[in-house]
């Protein structure tokens, strides 16, 4: 009987993760963050791993002829496409990092200095596997996602920014 338990613990279906996407023009709040990537997922995770991305001051990837001082960052996207395409990175970062939860927040429009623009939690068993989810979900929302910024610079000019 108990070679029967142990074939059927080893063929049970890993629970599928859940994946939170919003993109959104608003503020977000990181408790909401925190709480939304851990429901429903019960007392499987040990380790929460967030990361918040803020706008800056300044741009050091900007063509402008030095760093010049960005006053606001603009943010547009594909909205035909951004949801699938935010979705299925989130389920490949997922898989590859035994995350059971991932949140991503991403913000659109115009976005002052200090302001959010995105928010990411990932929620696993351990936090290795947490720290390493959250940092692959944003290394792959630069990389892939489409998302395209506008820095506005503080003498009225605007740069787009490569990727």
């Amino acid at each position: 009987m108990s070679q029967n338990l142990a074939n059927k613990t080893d063929k049970a279906a890993k629970p599928t993760p859940n994946i939170l996407i919003s993109v959104q023009t608003d503020d977000f709040s990181l408790d909401e963050l925190y709480g939304a990537v851990l429901a429903g997922v019960g007392d499987q995770c040990g380790a929460v791993a967030v990361f918040v991305g803020k706008v800056r001051d300044y741009s050091p990837t900007s063509k402008a002829a030095s760093f010049d001082a960005v006053s606001v960052l603009e943010l547009t996207h594909y909205e035909g496409m951004t949801q699938s395409v935010l979705q299925q990175i989130a389920e490949q970062v997922c898989a590859e990092h035994n995350l059971a939860g991932l949140h991503v927040i991403h913000r659109v429009g115009k976005l002052g200095l200090g302001e959010r623009i995105v928010g990411l939690a990932a929620a696993s068993g351990h936090r290795g596997d947490a720290f390493a989810g959250c940092r692959a979900m944003m290394e792959r929302l630069k990389a892939d996602a489409p998302f395209w910024k506008k820095e506005w610079l503080e003498g009225g000019e605007s740069v787009w920014v490569d990727k």
